[in-house]
């Protein structure tokens, strides 16, 4: 049973679901050969290695037919949700690094909504166009 279940209405349907690239996982990680220099930097290559598996575990992303739902957390959960008819344009950014990656950020703006950063989402570009997909046309 998925978090989903309890917090999707009956007229709703899923039409795309993401979370954060796994490439945050990596830049803990690409400092674990430094141990043999210093114990310290064990520490501190651990305790970024466990923020970023929250940052990784802890960001879902789900786009329905009515909105864009962001589920943060693990046990403490927190819900915010964007409707689709409050959404006037999607920005979508991403670097050469994240290029590589297959990564980047997608922006929500519109005029009854202050402006929404998603930073580091895995497959950004199939985000914005299920986004696309489901605003209403006018």
């Amino acid at each position: 049973m998925s978090w989903t279940d309890g917090n999707i209405a009956d007229h709703e349907e899923i039409v795309f679901s993401t979370r954060k690239h796994w490439s945050v996982l990596l830049m803990p990680l690409s400092v674990v050969p430094m141990v043999v220099v210093s114990m310290w930097v064990l520490i501190i290559s651990l305790g970024f290695l466990l923020y970023s598996s929250y940052s990784y575990f802890s960001y879902h992303f789900v786009v329905t037919n009515k909105r864009i739902i962001l589920k943060q957390g693990i046990y403490y959960i927190r819900l915010q949700d964007w409707p689709l008819h409050k959404i006037d344009d999607v920005i979508f950014t991403q670097s050469f690094g994240d290029n590589m990656w297959r990564k980047g950020t997608v922006i929500l703006m519109g005029m009854a909504m202050p402006k929404v950063r998603l930073k580091d989402i895995g497959n950004p570009q199939t985000l914005r166009d299920a986004i696309y997909s489901q605003l209403p046309t006018t």
